[in-house]
């Protein structure tokens, strides 16, 4: 293994979300893929895939990873404003002097105002990833299915946004 201690820490937090089952099942896949008479390679090139088994995972629980946005929205000055201002309490610098972070928007309205692209320009403005959730993929036929895909899927997303805040410089 010649991964250093930073790339240990970037795998950790690429990996948080993931059961330790899922993180045991990547690690197999991944060794048999790397294994040679040399033994076993395990680098700084195993980044990328944990990141890709993580979000085929997500997109099983109906959590896709949303494109950042292309075009900028317009009419919205004091929320850029206030978003622009706020981006430093996402950096490494405050989670470090212990500054509270915003904790969320709430986005409604009719189909077509501009929740989606809106959603986009905030988590590109941000540098945050933005995880989408598709509700109706959610559903399950059991008793107590729906709630609990519910709760992984936001313990996953939680988990994922943690992973991204420590990973920001």
């Amino acid at each position: 293994m010649s991964l250093s201690y930073e790339e240990k820490e970037t795998f950790a937090r690429a990996a948080l979300g993931l059961t330790l089952e899922e993180i045991s099942d990547f690690l197999r896949l991944t060794v048999k893929e790397r294994l040679s008479n040399a033994g076993i390679l395990i680098d700084a090139t195993i980044m990328p895939l944990i990141v890709e088994y993580k979000t085929r995972l997500l997109s099983q629980m109906g959590i896709e990873l949303g494109k950042p946005a292309t075009i900028p929205f317009g009419g919205l000055d004091l929320l850029r404003e206030s978003l622009t201002r706020r981006r430093r309490l996402f950096t490494q610098e405050a989670r470090s002097l212990h500054l509270r972070q915003p904790k969320g928007v709430l986005l409604a309205g009719p189909p077509g105002v501009g929740k989606s692209l809106l959603a986009k320009n905030i988590a590109t403005i941000l540098n945050l990833p933005l995880l989408q959730l598709d509700i109706v993929s959610l559903l399950g036929f059991l008793v107590g299915e729906s709630e609990g895909n519910v709760r992984r899927a936001l313990k996953t997303a939680e988990a994922s946004h943690r992973a991204s805040y420590g990973l920001m410089k």
